[in-house]
């Protein structure tokens, strides 16, 4: 009977050796899947940040575009106006007979 309780306490040890390293391993899985999450959720910060910053920069852009249309409109006005002062002064050269 003593041989046969050494033998068991050997496998029950043997068993509670297995168990602990399983135990273990299952700790370092969740640790691990711990980490993964904690990335994940980083990159995820990271993405939102850098669409936020995308939709400014197109704002941005847009609000710049529009500046320089209007930039455009203006300058095309001003030599629109330069030309036809142009014009009135070589009229007012002629009728008054200026020389250049």
């Amino acid at each position: 009977v003593g041989g046969r309780l050494t033998e068991s306490d050997s496998q029950h040890e043997r068993t509670f050796a297995t168990c602990k390293a399983h135990a273990e391993s299952l700790e370092d899985l969740f640790r691990q899947v711990a980490k993964l999450d904690e990335a994940e959720r980083e990159a995820n910060t990271a993405l939102l940040r850098s669409r936020q910053q995308w939709t400014e920069l197109d704002a941005s852009h847009a609000e710049q575009g529009e500046r320089v249309h209007h930039l455009a409109e203006a300058l095309a006005a001003l030599q629109q106006g330069l030309a036809d002062t142009d014009g009135e002064l070589e009229e007012l050269r002629a009728y008054l007979e200026v020389p250049r």
